[in-house]
């Protein structure tokens, strides 16, 4: 199965469902205490994650 193809079977499911069957399933990755706050249209698609820490903004 290509990426593609599962990004698509991904984006007709609910993230909830999505979570719920991971977490059943035992495995790592879902995610708790997220909210939509901006759309009530669906997002789907590879993320990337990143770490913030404390400090000022960068220049520019």
């Amino acid at each position: 199965m290509g990426s593609i193809e599962l990004d698509e079977r991904l984006a007709a499911l609910d993230a909830c469902a999505v979570s719920d069957a991971m977490e059943r399933l035992g495995l790592v990755g879902s995610v708790t205490s997220l909210f939509r706050l901006a759309t009530k249209d669906r997002i789907s698609g590879k993320v990337m994650t990143v770490k913030l820490a404390a400090g000022s903004a960068p220049g520019g």
